[in-house]
């Protein structure tokens, strides 16, 4: 399942893992040869009852990724759609996953991590996410079930399936493609760590 099928990210997801041979369910994206479409904005309760009943339907889950966007300006469902609601959908997909594994993977843009920009409510979806996503690995324990945050940078990248096989291959929970936003990201670090220690 590929959540936010609708941004740039999601589509191209989509329609590489399509051609690869899986059998994808886009939500909020467009049906297409190998992929099924689902409209539902799971901001909205019923949304979210409407994806969570899909996904249940359709039986075992390898993958979920959640490419979830929308403005931040639309505040508490921006807030839903990148918290509650992507958290409700990842332990929804890791119940349904089979005992080889799977894996699930948010995608959330470099800048909400190092709370640049000046949009508070990005910044706040991010850091929600990546400490979702550390939390739901421990969670899951031994099985074979990876949780990975993808952070990409503001230009993209050249290929998402290739930022997707590293993150969800990698022995890092933060999987951050571009090597410049990593050194970025490990120097914010370092700082809040000097912070929270003085």
């Amino acid at each position: 399942m590929i959540i936010g099928a609708d941004s740039p990210q999601g589509r191209e997801l989509a329609q590489a893992l399509a051609a690869a041979g899986a059998e994808v369910l886009a939500l909020q994206g467009e049906a297409a040869a190998g992929v099924d479409a689902l409209q539902a904005d799971i901001a909205s309760v019923e949304g979210l009852a409407r994806a969570l009943d899909t996904l249940r339907q359709r039986g075992p889950v390898d993958l979920l990724v959640n490419c979830a966007q929308g403005p931040a300006g639309d505040g508490p469902r921006f807030l839903r759609r990148h918290g509650e609601s992507a958290a409700v959908l990842a332990r929804a997909a890791v119940s349904l996953m089979p005992d080889t594994g799977g894996a699930v993977v948010n995608v959330i843009p470099v800048e909400s991590l190092l709370g640049e920009g000046g949009d508070a409510l990005s910044a706040a979806g991010g850091a929600l996410l990546a400490r979702f996503t550390a939390a739901l690995q421990a969670e899951v324990g031994g099985r074979d079930i990876r949780v990975r945050t993808l952070c990409l940078p503001a230009q993209g990248v050249a290929s998402m399936l290739d930022a997707l096989s590293e993150a969800v291959s990698g022995d890092l929970l933060l999987s951050v493609p571009d090597a410049g936003d990593r050194r970025r990201v490990q120097q914010s670090l370092e700082r809040q760590a000097r912070l929270l220690g003085q």
